[in-house]
Order: structure tokens, then C-alpha cells, then sequence
């Protein structure tokens, strides 16, 4: 049934009948949909030992055909919540306590949740007031590799290659630089319109802002302020750190004017979706120079000399 966890020796094959994925002993979980659209209607009720054929689409919209051989199934079964079962398990001393404190993360984490998409949705639009011939190409292009290195690190930090990505992700090469491309591409022009509003509106950091964000890359670098600004001037990388700061102060401009409406055209009240420890305001982490990725690519350059333009 749908939630179950089988462990199966899972052989696939695309379109043409060759075999692009060979995993044994994966723990699949019914209903989440990372098979074929199929899969999970023909699973609920099978046994261990037992082989299922099957065909579909992939996740990303690839036909593809597994052989799934069941090795376990294991149902997932949950305690009946009562105090003393909480008392024994849990720091709580009720259930009525645990369930409350649940419900408040969950509150939470969707109202962070709505503030994303909503910033998301802010950048989107940012994005699409630059006409795509406006960009760069030469921006584009750095930033598209800069993702592409980004996700290298990432799979070899899993231990993962990228020929074993492309199996489990049913793409090629050229789809994967095509989607990325479409990121950077959008990046780059959210860039560019946070870079127009700061001039438009005559945003930037002040000396002491400034201090702040060297101060904190610092102890991220566990090195001395004073020692890392005389480095980031040496290497030229100050600049850098000084206009990330600036389009930073662009989108949280932009955020705290914006005015967000739901589906009927109703003005949302962005109040409720505010925490008390953590108000509004900042930028989506994927726009860039915008929120995390410009300290850390200003952090990587700190150590290197930068070329003249």
C-alpha cells in the first residue's frame, strides 16, 4: 500500500531497450513517484519474491521500462499517540503537548515556505522586465559554468558521478546544459534588474554594513577581519563583496514594496505570514547576489588574484 518501503533490485531500460539504470537493494517508498507514473498503482500487494514489469514515464517525461524484483516489504506502522507512549519516547509530557509543538513548526515552516514562493515570484518578475538579449552573453556563460561546477561538487561530495546522474535522472548531457542554461539565464537578468534599481533608487552598503559582512566571512574563514578585508583589496575581490551587498539592499527594496495578490486578485495579508523571530524581508538564495552564494563565491576568491578585464 501507498507509504510502504520495499527493497527491490531495480533494472532499467529507456526507450531504445538499453539498460540506463542496474540498482540492487534500493529502498523505494510507495507513492513517491521517482519509477514510472505506473509504478505505484501495480506495487500495493506485492510480496517478496516476486518480479513486476513494468512500463511508463519517468520523472523529466522519459519512457522507460523497469524490472523490479521484490526483495522486502515492509509496512510502516504507527503507535497510537497516547500520553504514556509520549512520556516514554519523547521530551514531552502530553500528547496534546507534542501535537501542539508539531502543528507550530509545521506553521512555520509553510509560512517560510510562502515567503519563497513569493520571492521567487518577485524575482520572476524582475527577471522579466530584462529582455533576454540584454544579457550578456558572456555573463551567461560564466554563471552557467559556475553552476555546472557547483553541481560537480555536489555529486562527488554523494560520491556520485555525473554518468550515474544521467541514469537516475533519465537526461543527457546536452538537456542538462540546456536546463542550466535557463537558470542562468534568468539569474543573470534578476542581476541585472537588481543592479537598475539600486542605481535607480541610490542603494548601497554603508562602511559599517560593509564591516559586518567581512566580519562574518571572516569567521566563517576563521581568519581576522582586518586580515581578510587586506587580502579581498589585494585580490580585488572587495568590489565584489561591496556590490553583492548593494543588489541585496535592491531586493529587499523591491520585496518591501511589492504587493501580492492570490488567485482571485484578493491583496494577501503579509502579515500572517510573518514570524515574530524572523521578519520579512531579503531575497530568494537562488538569485544572485542576492542571499549566501555571493559571500561564498566572494569567500572561494578571496585567495586568488583577479584577471583585468
Amino acid at each position: 500500500m501507498t507509504g510502504d518501503h520495499i527493497t527491490v533490485d531495480a533494472r532499467g531500460r529507456d526507450a531504445a531497450g538499453t539498460e540506463v539504470v542496474s540498482v540492487d537493494e534500493y529502498v523505494y517508498v510507495v507513492g513517491q513517484g521517482s519509477l514510472v507514473d505506473t509504478a505505484d498503482d501495480q506495487l500495493p500487494g506485492m510480496r517478496a519474491g516476486e518480479t513486476l514489469e513494468v512500463d511508463g514515464t519517468a520523472p523529466g517525461g522519459a519512457q522507460m521500462s523497469y524490472t523490479l524484483v521484490i526483495k522486502e516489504v515492509r509496512e510502516k506502522v504507527l503507535p497510537e499517540l497516547t500520553d504514556e507512549w509520549v512520556q516514554e519516547n519523547t521530551e514531552f509530557t502530553s500528547a496534546h503537548e507534542m501535537r501542539d509543538h508539531y502543528l507550530e513548526r509545521i506553521a512555520i515552516a509553510k509560512r517560510a515556505q510562502a515567503r519563497r514562493a513569493m520571492r521567487e515570484a518577485t524575482m520572476s518578475e524582475l527577471a522579466s522586465q530584462v529582455a533576454d538579449a540584454d544579457a550578456p552573453e558572456a555573463l551567461v556563460d560564466a554563471e552557467l559554468r559556475s553552476r555546472l561546477e557547483d553541481l560537480q561538487r555536489t555529486l562527488e561530495a554523494q560520491g556520485m558521478s555525473f554518468d550515474r546522474f544521467f541514469a537516475v535522472t533519465h537526461q543527457t548531457p546536452d538537456d542538462l546544459v540546456e536546463a542550466v542554461r535557463i537558470d542562468a539565464l534568468r539569474a543573470v537578468k534578476v542581476d541585472l534588474a537588481l543592479r537598475g534599481v539600486a542605481a535607480d533608487e541610490d542603494l548601497a552598503p554603508t562602511p559599517e554594513s560593509l564591516d559586518e559582512e567581512i566580519a562574518t566571512l571572516a569567521a566563517a574563514r576563521r581568519e581576522k577581519p582586518a586580515a581578510l578585508r587586506e587580502q579581498l583589496e589585494r585580490n580585488g575581490r572587495l568590489g565584489a563583496l561591496r556590490g553583492d551587498a548593494t543588489k541585496r539592499l535592491a531586493a529587499a527594496w523591491v520585496l518591501e514594496r511589492v504587493v501580492y495578490v492570490d488567485e482571485t486578485g484578493s491583496v494577501i495579508d503579509r502579515s500572517v505570514l510573518e514570524d515574530a523571530d524572523e521578519p520579512d524581508g531579503g531575497a530568494p538564495d537562488d538569485a544572485p547576489g542576492v542571499a549566501g552564494e555571493p559571500a561564498e563565491r566572494v569567500d572561494q576568491g578571496a585567495g586568488e588574484t583577479e584577471e583585468p578585464t
